[in-house]
């Protein structure tokens, strides 16, 4: 799979100032798979707090930060869903980022965590044709049970889906 976002930081700086820019709290984030460095060190710096589930243990031991969980497990496995339920309790997070191979069962764990207001957003690249569907359905309710308007942030080669939660 191509580094989406982590090719180069500045791509992932952009990413977060527009998400920045939608939010006005900018409190809580939720990083869901295989993140990459660059991509998590960006995430740490535009928000109080980061959860990352992931299943790059190097990734966990290079990126530690005082604002920073790490969730040890792939998305869609129960204990990791759990575990991520239960960090956050009754609290909602700003921002939703999933990096995982299955966008739409990861969305529809992970979105009631997300607040009204927050943004959702997966990275997408030329000719991966498994992201082709979730737009579609994104906008037509189907994914979550709303429909969400999807917007697009391009950078070369890469493109991040993200649409804010009604």
């Amino acid at each position: 799979m191509a580094d989406i976002l982590g090719a180069k930081t500045v791509k992932a700086q952009t990413f977060a100032d527009v998400v920045k820019g939608i939010l006005k709290e900018c409190n809580s984030a939720l990083d869901i798979g295989a993140f990459n460095v660059d991509t998590l060190n960006v995430w740490q710096k535009t928000f109080g707090k980061v959860v990352c589930a992931t299943a790059n243990k190097n990734g966990i031991e290079k990126n530690k930060a005082d604002n920073t969980t790490f969730i040890e497990g792939l998305a869609g496995q129960p204990e990791t869903e759990k575990a991520i339920k239960a960090f956050f309790g009754t609290d909602q997070v700003d921002f939703l980022f999933i990096y995982a191979g299955n966008v739409t069962s990861t969305m529809k764990q992970y979105y009631s965590l997300v607040r009204s207001g927050g943004v959702v957003a997966f990275q997408d690249s030329e000719g991966q044709t498994r992201y082709v569907d979730v737009q579609a359905k994104m906008e037509s309710g189907e994914l979550v049970g709303e429909p969400l308007k999807v917007e697009k942030f391009v950078s070369g080669k890469t493109t991040v889906l993200y649409a804010v939660k009604a």
